[in-house]
């Protein structure tokens, strides 16, 4: 038999959700080309949790949310609008609208909160990682060259890092800094937790400093190895070496926040 989408019998965190995914991808596509696999996990994540069955596992029962109203179009008609347009800014705002909308619409547990703060993540990258960029790049990029700075031994000037060897100095820029990968490490951090329904609290919140503590971490040691690496800068800037840097990075994350995931599962049973 024909499995079929009932739209009309959707609630409000299917179609917040849906409409979130749909936001979120065309402002990440149109602005970058490419989607970043923690991005494709948390829009996976959302649509699992938009989704659940009272039946799909055997922690507390899923809360069940309210259909649509009429006010609900007060939010749904211009996220639509936003995303049907062709321009990248305006469906990342649409996804903090849906965002903002899921979070307060929704009780404590319930799938639309829980879907809220993966939505609501999902702007940290394509909104506020570029707003604190431009309020306050210069110091953040500074902060990133002294800390590359203790761990290869070597000198930085604002956001200008010396090489080990002779020669410029190498520019830190937005693409190579720490906060351009820890928003992604944080929406991670937001969807398995979210996914598996783990309370916001003291521990999930250490969990989440420590995803970004490593995901800084293992940049700041890729911009080293580029400091010790001068005749080798392509390789470990956008080569191979870079790449798996990058991986690394990601699988860093995925391991300390699966690892704390399931410390806080087990204490909680």
């Amino acid at each position: 038999m024909a499995m079929r989408l009932e739209i009309r019998s959707w609630d409000r965190a299917q179609c917040g959700a849906m409409l979130a995914v749909v936001a979120a991808a065309n402002a990440v596509w149109g602005a970058w080309g490419q989607v970043h696999p923690v991005v494709w996990f948390a829009l996976f994540a959302l649509g699992m949790i938009a989704f659940e069955r009272p039946e799909s596992t055997s922690a507390a029962p899923v809360a069940s949310d309210a259909p649509l109203d009429n006010r609900d179009l007060m939010v749904l008609v211009p996220a639509v609008a936003a995303v049907l347009l062709p321009v990248p800014a305006l469906s990342a705002l649409a996804v903090l609208l849906t965002g903002c909308w899921l979070y307060r619409s929704g009780g404590a547990a319930s799938r639309a909160r829980r879907c809220g703060v993966v939505v609501l993540a999902l702007t940290g990258v394509l909104i506020w990682s570029h707003v604190f960029f431009a309020a306050a790049g210069p110091q953040l990029m500074a902060a990133d060259a002294r800390f590359v700075m203790m761990l290869s031994g070597t000198e930085a000037r604002g956001n200008l890092l010396d090489f080990a060897s002779e020669g410029p100095p190498m520019l830190i820029g937005y693409a190579c800094s720490s906060l351009h990968n820890i928003t992604k490490a944080v929406l991670f951090w937001a969807a398995m937790t979210q996914l598996l329904r783990i309370p916001i609290g003291k521990g999930s919140l250490l969990v989440c400093l420590a995803a970004i503590a490593v995901n800084a971490l293992v940049n700041a040691l890729r911009l080293s190895t580029i400091a010790h690496n001068r005749e080798s800068f392509d390789y470990w800037h956008l080569g191979l070496g870079g790449a798996m840097f990058a991986w690394a990075g990601v699988i860093a994350v995925l391991l300390v926040v699966a690892g704390g995931c399931h410390a806080l599962t087990k204490s909680q049973r």
